[in-house]
């Protein structure tokens, strides 16, 4: 922004596209997570170094995925989260079974969880949906959006994986409460999904 002919220069946080506030909250999270790894672990420092290496790398594609344009990211968001239901069918069909859990899929020796895509894709793939209709959107819409959530959410479910799945059905539910909805919406979906509970659990 040029003021008198002076021109502001954009700070490095700027630069890299990271907002300072939500930095620091994430750094004090990662903090208390550590501690409670450390505490729960019995003091072990192997443990601990594990989770400071996931959580170093987690920060590094943090960092990466910051300079990606949003522009992109609307454009792969919907086969973001295709890719995520087609690898939550391979995990119910042929994925590895531990702790009595079908949850993973092996590449050799890696093991990923196809879970932790659509935790990051069904938000995304909501905010994609409603990114050209007229809001608050009207009943038909909801429901779209609603089966766009609850696809993922029981797949995760039938694993099982209860607690992932309530993380991704808040995840995308949330968006959807963001578009406007009226509190009589927000009651109806409320009282169906306390409704459905039972059938899900």
């Amino acid at each position: 922004m040029a003021v008198s002919g002076f021109v502001e220069r954009p700070t490095f946080l700027q630069r890299v596209h990271i907002d300072l506030p939500l930095f620091f909250g994430l750094v004090v999270l990662a903090a208390f997570g550590v501690f409670v790894v450390h505490s729960a672990s019995g003091n072990d420092d192997t443990l601990v170094a594990r989770h400071l290496v996931r959580l170093t790398i987690a920060f590094g594609v943090m960092l990466a995925l910051a300079q990606v344009k949003p522009r992109h990211l609307y454009y792969w968001t919907p086969w973001v989260y295709g890719f995520g239901l087609i690898l939550l069918i391979v995990v119910l069909v042929v994925g590895d079974i531990g702790k009595g859990a079908q949850r993973w899929i092996s590449f050799g020796p890696v093991n990923f969880q196809p879970s932790e895509l659509v935790k990051v894709s069904v938000p995304m793939m909501i905010a994609y949906y409603f990114s050209d209709k007229v809001l608050p959107p009207r009943f038909w819409l909801i429901l779209i959006s609603s089966f766009l959530v609850l696809i993922p959410t029981v797949f995760v479910a039938k694993q099982p994986d209860l607690g992932t799945a309530l993380l991704i059905a808040c995840s995308g539910v949330f968006v959807i409460l963001l578009t406007g909805l009226s509190w009589r919406v927000v009651g109806i979906l409320a009282g169906t999904i306390a409704a459905c509970a039972p059938a899900l659990w």
